[in-house]
């Protein structure tokens, strides 16, 4: 960031920018996607000046006054963090005084405790989910959720007093984000009013849906309550492709009309697309699709398998040469000039891990809790493992849920349960033997070491 071409400007957090104090810091989140950073208290005291208000001249003057240094150490620390900011596309420049919706008390943030943090880091989750039912109107053929029947009355939902309960608790402390799933949420009769209920904590609802039961009132609704950003699952722009996938037939085009009807009516609209052996081969068309409709943000995800899901899942698993396949095509399309105008996230399981530098691929129990329609409570939406249920919300609040002796296992691992591939891996507390759903799968082992991992010679099978 250059600081002499923006001294005359108004930085301005943008509308999914979040703080909230922690113990020793503060985590400033984009609340849309659950992005998170941790920043120190001074840094947060300059981000509450990122209002709209001020210039970034006059921001650099008033921190130099409050914490008593010259002209050239502010603009120095202003700028380090700036560059965090701008980094999680939470800030923009403007040329005139255009004030937040959301202001905060920079005072707040000047004075932190020094207590020393506990196991569990965060105070409370940054983000929940709520899966409000494992009941679908699609029968995705690589979909981790059990393949019951077809009739609903063999599936749950969650029932409107427990999401409002959960809903509260989350709100007091201070959850910013919650990702809301199924199943197909929309399936829900009350799903306008949970989603406005959490607009009103200020809990982003972070909205998935295979796109078929999105109509106009529904979508007028949500602008109405200010929610402009959904995520639609769409997997390929061939009809026959499509049909084989979802094991329905005529939706394709009703789902298209409805992810065009949301972009006229400006809405950020994500598209998720779960790629298999089925559908490999029509990325580079449904790439064209989102280009040509004017989608911002397109998730390529090969699918997973999963130990609570099909067990047909294997048959559909990406090969190398298929993922590598994926690869070459993104990086052919993306010479085109208009593709600059969509952000292509291809989340390539051979690559995810960087090598000696394994990522935090999982924020179950450290960022994140799941609530199940029946209201229990887990760590990962694909493991119903009872192990793996650390309580139920009927009974349990959210803090006990939170503060319990069950969660503090997967946060830090007990030695007995690891393989001796992890035991003595320095990374062991931060990876945590990386994906359990993974692990389980191709191991019989939750706690074996990640198929992934870069570390450890550790061969799939």
């Amino acid at each position: 960031m250059n600081i002499k071409e923006n001294l005359n400007k108004f930085p301005r957090l943008t509308d999914n920018a979040r703080l909230r104090k922690e113990k020793n810091f503060v985590l400033l989140i984009d609340n849309i996607y659950g992005i998170h950073n941790e920043i120190s208290s001074y840094q947060a005291v300059i981000v509450t000046m990122l209002n709209g208000c001020f210039t970034l001249n006059k921001i650099i003057d008033i921190f130099a006054s409050i914490y008593k240094i010259s002209y050239y150490k502010a603009t120095e620390k202003i700028k380090n963090l700036i560059d965090i900011v701008l980094e999680m596309n939470l800030l923009t420049f403007e040329a005139k005084s255009l004030p937040v919706n959301l202001f905060y008390n920079p005072e707040s943030f000047i004075f932190l405790s020094k207590e020393e943090p506990e196991l569990n880091k965060y105070k409370s989750p940054i983000r929940i989910e709520y899966m409000l039912t494992d009941f679908c109107n699609f029968k995705c053929n690589y979909c981790y959720m059990d393949a019951k029947s077809n009739a609903k009355d063999d599936f749950h939902f969650m029932d409107f007093n427990l999401f409002s309960k959960i809903s509260k608790e989350a709100n007091d402390l201070e959850v910013k984000g919650a990702f809301i799933s199924g199943g197909e949420p929309l399936l829900v009769k009350d799903f306008p009013e949970r989603v406005g209920l959490l607009m009103d904590h200020d809990i982003f609802p972070y909205i998935s849906t295979n796109g078929l039961l999105l109509n106009k009132p529904l979508i007028k609704y949500l602008k109405s309550i200010d929610l402009n950003f959904i995520q639609v699952s769409l997997d390929t722009v061939d009809t026959v492709i499509f049909n084989n996938i979802t094991r329905t037939k005529n939706n394709l085009k009703k789902v298209i009309k409805n992810i065009e009807t949301l972009i006229e009516n400006n809405f950020n609209v994500r598209i998720k697309a779960v790629i298999t052996k089925k559908n490999y081969l029509d990325i580079k068309n449904l790439i064209d699709f989102c280009v040509k409709v004017g989608i911002k943000d397109l998730e390529i995800a090969p699918s997973s398998l999963s130990v609570s899901g099909r067990k047909s899942l294997s048959s559909l698993s990406l090969s190398k040469s298929e993922t590598d396949f994926i690869s070459n095509s993104i990086n052919e399309i993306k010479t085109r000039n208009n593709v600059n105008k969509i952000n292509i996230n291809f989340g390539n399981p051979l690559t995810k891990w960087s090598e000696c530098k394994p990522e935090r691929i999982c924020g179950g129990a450290i960022t994140s809790l799941v609530f199940f329609p029946n209201g229990d409570v887990g760590i990962c939406d694909m493991i119903k493992d009872k192990n793996f249920i650390i309580g139920n919300s009927n009974k349990n609040s959210l803090i006990e849920l939170w503060n319990s002796e069950k969660i503090n296992l997967f946060r830090k691992i007990p030695q007995h349960l690891l393989n001796s591939e992890c035991k003595d891996c320095k990374y062991i507390d931060y990876c945590r033997t990386g994906c359990f759903n993974f692990s389980k799968t191709y191991y019989d082992d939750y706690f074996a070491p990640d198929p992934n991992c870069p570390i450890k010679n550790y061969t799939c099978n």
